[in-house]
């Protein structure tokens, strides 16, 4: 398994078991990755139950890293990566 897959399984599986066991009005966390002729950007969407959701840049960071990232966000929006509402992911590429 690469790395992109083992992040992705952190972060669908285990990451996300591990917010909602903590009853943080999260429904589910998902990891996506996008490729360009420029590199690559990687994020986490986080899914709360009626639907809102937040994104944060992960590109390279370690799971552990990505964890810290996540806590930040629900805890208050405070992740480093932070993406905005109006940041699309086509404009983090360019």
């Amino acid at each position: 398994m690469d790395i992109y897959e083992q992040k992705k399984q952190y972060v669908e599986k285990t990451l996300t078991m591990a917010v909602i066991a903590v009853e943080a009005d999260v429904n589910y966390l998902s990891y996506d990755r996008k490729s360009n002729l420029y590199g690559s950007t990687e994020t986490v969407t986080i899914t709360y139950f009626g639907g809102h959701t937040d994104r944060i840049n992960v590109t390279g960071n370690s799971l552990l890293a990505i964890l810290h990232e996540v806590v930040r966000e629900i805890d208050g929006h405070h992740a480093y990566g932070h993406i905005s509402k109006s940041v699309k992911l086509d404009e983090i590429l360019e």
